[in-house]
């Protein structure tokens, strides 16, 4: 189970990068799951997956969000670090179209619609290791 701690909000500061805020409960918990990842890969090494090229960049190595939360080969952590890092390019898409460095309106719709698959994925997974965690 992995137990986050946390500062009192307040004495977290947050700077906007790229303009972007990133609610600070939300970093701290990112960077302990990146360093639970970084811990999980030095522990076993996986043969049938490459996890560094997944945190680098998810659709290199699954075709939709569907499919990484669908893995058997990664863990729940994993799997939910895996779509951190998806759902940090996708922002980084959106603000790059939303400043004017649009590839095509075509391409701004498909990063809006996988952002939303990416979303509804973490959600799930943290709804079912949440769920599991209670039986035990």
């Amino acid at each position: 189970m992995l137990t986050l701690k946390y500062p009192i909000a307040s004495e977290i500061v947050a700077p906007a990068v790229d303009g972007i805020t990133i609610d600070p409960l939300e970093a701290a918990a990112r960077s302990q799951l990146r360093r639970a990842l970084t811990r999980d890969i030095a522990q076993a090494s996986n043969d049938c997956m490459d996890i560094d090229r997944a945190m680098k960049n998810p659709a290199s190595v699954f075709d939709t969000p569907e499919a990484l939360s669908a893995s058997t080969e990664l863990t729940a952590k994993q799997k939910l670090a895996i779509l951190l890092q998806w759902k940090d390019q996708l922002l980084q898409l959106q603000a790059a179209d939303d400043e004017g460095m649009r590839r095509s309106e075509g391409a701004a719709g498909v990063t809006t619609d996988v952002l939303g698959r990416v979303t509804s994925a973490l959600s799930r997974i943290d709804a079912d290791a949440k769920r599991t965690s209670q039986f035990r």
